[in-house]
């Protein structure tokens, strides 16, 4: 568990997946949206682009553990500018779907995507974020999951459509393969 906001860009994250011992079985990634913040909070707050990360990666993290869990229950957080914010370890266990964290990875993007859509950062990294996830674990397009599928919710809400997820990350993989290869995976 990361105890403060470590800010990582996808070669961060895809390095991290690729040599980092697996010590859990994963089956499945599972997206979210936090629906607050949104990205008009996002766009509204002056600071920078690292500060909001940070801030709001903090916010999170105090929302979790007011639930009594142990901190920020996703792996990652990709906010508008494209990083992704490091939650829990890819090796512990997730606190962000119910019945499914003992066996999946669960990603969170920043912003209310029933009323908004992706930055067209966060969609480039969480494209192939989700194809480095995917591959590192032996995994399909079919493995990725929305959080809405678990639970009566619309996360992470109604303008991510599973169907063009899937269908991104499958594009993605055609050029990521031989990218993760040289990095050694």
């Amino acid at each position: 568990m990361f105890k403060t906001p470590i800010a990582v860009t996808r070669k961060g994250w895809i390095s991290n997946l690729l040599h980092k011992p697996k010590k859990r079985k994963v089956t499945m990634v599972i997206v979210h949206h936090t629906y607050k913040p949104d990205l008009a909070m996002w766009d509204a707050n002056p600071k920078t682009d690292l500060e909001k990360g940070a801030y709001y990666w903090k916010v999170i993290d105090r929302f979790h553990r007011s639930k009594g869990w142990d901190g920020i229950g996703y792996h990652g957080l990709i906010t508008p500018d494209g990083l992704i914010w490091l939650g829990r370890d890819i090796n512990e266990i997730g606190a962000h779907t119910q019945g499914k964290n003992g066996t999946s990875i669960g990603l969170c993007l920043l912003g209310n995507f029933d009323v908004e859509y992706p930055t067209s950062e966060q969609w480039a990294t969480l494209k192939w974020v989700l194809a480095a996830t995917i591959y590192a674990y032996k995994l399909t397009v079919n493995d990725i999951h929305l959080h809405r599928e678990f639970a009566n919710k619309s996360c992470p809400g109604f303008n991510i459509r599973l169907a063009t997820l899937r269908e991104a990350v499958e594009r993605t993989l055609k050029d990521a393969i031989p990218v993760f290869k040289r990095l050694g995976g």
